[in-house]
């Protein structure tokens, strides 16, 4: 299976030099979740797209600094691109921006919060997780000021939190997204906080968020994420696929 990784930002300059970009990132994380992927990556933040939406056999979008809802061409194209992978019922999965953007492609509506930046590690009480594990919650790295406030049609939420209620959503059969971040570990999220200090987000969440972030290279379920990723690829690419044959031999029986 080819996974198309849709680079949607890159790392801050200042952090280039010691972090991978985040399209890699992704690659890694997906890697961790234990199945046989081929990899490319797209930087659709530069206008380079694939050359149609069945170049690959599923598609993962990664964070940015941009928001959903900026008039950009790149951000306008992406938008019909979704749109063209649902009505192909091709999968994919939304990181942050990624997560927004799927949202407000297919009918929802995003914006900043009320609540303001989310940074450090959150956790994210599961209202529907199948085949992940008998915990009542998740944790994970997350770097966010907008959300996800309206749901579009035939989704549903999967995680939330009192800071974030719509966390996660599961789109249909073909598609899953996460506010937060499994691909970011421990030293970037730290790193990126740190740069954003009193800058981006205000000194008083930053440094809570570094208080609070544990120690390890991953937060406690980035593994779990990358585990729950990897195996809703697989599966909803043989579902595309059997669907495929099987229209293929109804029509081939017809008289």
């Amino acid at each position: 299976m080819r996974i198309g990784i849709l680079q949607a930002g890159h790392v801050p300059p200042e952090l280039a030099a010691s972090h991978d970009d985040y399209g890699m990132m992704i690659q890694r994380m997906i890697a961790r979740g234990g199945r046989e992927f081929s990899f490319v990556i797209f930087p659709v933040v530069d206008d380079r797209f694939p050359s149609a939406i069945d170049e690959c056999d599923g598609y993962v979008i990664s964070g940015s600094r941009f928001g959903a809802y900026e008039d950009h061409p790149w951000i306008r194209r992406l938008e019909q691109f979704i749109r063209d992978c649902f009505a192909a019922s091709l999968p994919m999965v939304g990181i942050c921006f990624g997560h927004q953007i799927m949202a407000k492609a297919l009918g929802g509506r995003v914006e900043k919060a009320a609540a303001g930046w989310g940074v450090g590690t959150h956790e994210h009480r599961l209202l529907s997780a199948p085949g992940w594990h008998d915990r009542p919650s998740i944790e994970i790295n997350v770097m966010h000021q907008d959300q996800v406030v309206e749901l579009p049609p035939d989704s549903r939420v999967i995680a939330s939190s009192s800071f974030c209620p719509v966390a996660a959503l599961e789109f249909a059969d073909n598609g899953l997204s996460f506010q937060g971040h499994p691909e970011f570990n421990n030293g970037y999220e730290r790193a990126l906080i740190e740069a954003r200090r009193g800058r981006v987000v205000p000194e008083a969440v930053a440094d809570t968020a570094l208080a609070k972030l544990p120690g390890g290279d991953l937060a406690r379920d980035a593994d779990t994420l990358s585990r729950w990723i990897a195996d809703f690829l697989h599966a909803a690419h043989m579902r595309r696929t059997e669907a495929a044959v099987a229209a293929v031999d109804s029509s081939s029986t017809r008289p």
